[in-house]
């Protein structure tokens, strides 16, 4: 069972004034990494290539600090039916900022050897993340192998984490004119609506190739709602049960010592190939 603590009980004692601790997840080419970008006001990761690590940011957001974790795509596992759908009827991809370019393809890449979980990510803003932030494309299909894999990701972290969830909706402006979120989220499907419900309704909706607009008032809303969530959580952030940060320790160490197997037995295959080295001369 996850355990939750409160902000006041360690903040208030610091110097510095309260933090906020956010938590980006995400599928492969949902504008996770994009985003963090935007409230962390940079180009502070690069988001033209697949996230393997969890990266920290921080910025001041109204005199307050605020931690940002990027961390890999969520896996997509392979839905027979899906592929079929998509096969029948391909679209052409977009490969710009707004879609975060963490993958070669929509589809999901195989798991890397490298690749953290979503736990991992949750240590780097210690003691916990106020708000986890559940990043979605309205460019792509949000079907239910989409929204297993958004449940996955959740259960890895322990119990409780939805009260702390929010769906952060990316390429608005890939919408059609006059469509508003809300429209969105009634016509997409089952399995969309299912996940605003799950995170309490609460949703935000990021257009990132508006975040050098002078304009640009979407991150000071999102704060105001991951306050408002704060709010109603009175004021208590996530905190990933010491349990599962020792699963994910053993499990970083079983993919190290993987990958090291890996790069020994390819080792091996070049002095193979390249055969023994000659002795002497010819008879």
């Amino acid at each position: 069972m996850a355990a939750v603590s409160s902000a006041s009980d360690t903040e208030s004692r610091g110097r510095n004034p309260p933090e906020r601790r956010l938590l980006i997840l995400g599928g492969p080419r949902s504008g996770k990494t994009s985003t963090a970008n935007s409230i962390l006001g940079e180009e502070a990761f690069d988001a033209g290539v697949e996230t393997t690590h969890s990266n920290v940011g921080q910025t001041q957001i109204y005199g307050r600090r605020v931690t940002v974790v990027d961390t890999p795509a969520w896996a997509i596992p392979r839905d027979t039916e899906e592929e079929e759908e998509e096969e029948d009827g391909d679209t052409e991809t977009d490969d710009n900022d707004n879609a975060g370019a963490e993958s070669e393809s929509p589809r999901m890449p195989p798991p890397s050897l490298d690749s953290e979980g979503a736990s991992m990510g949750a240590i780097l803003c210690p003691p916990g993340p106020h708000a986890i932030l559940l990043v979605v494309s309205v460019a792509q299909p949000f079907t239910d192998v989409h929204r297993r894999a958004a449940e996955e990701q959740l259960g890895a972290l322990g119990g409780g984490t939805w009260r702390y969830s929010m769906v952060v909706f990316t390429c608005v402006d890939k919408l059609p004119k006059g469509v508003f979120i809300e429209e969105h989220i009634a016509n997409t499907g089952e399995a969309l609506q299912w996940l605003v419900e799950r995170c309490g309704s609460r949703y935000h909706a990021f257009d990132n190739t508006r975040k050098n607009t002078e304009d640009n008032t979407q991150v000071p809303e999102l704060m105001e709602k991951v306050e408002e969530m704060i709010t109603d959580n009175q004021g208590w952030y996530f905190e990933v049960n010491e349990l599962i940060l020792l699963e994910e320790e053993q499990a970083r160490r079983a993919l190290e010592e993987e990958r090291m197997r890996m790069e020994e037995h390819a080792r091996q295959r070049e002095q193979m190939i390249g055969g023994p080295p000659e002795v002497g001369g010819a008879l």
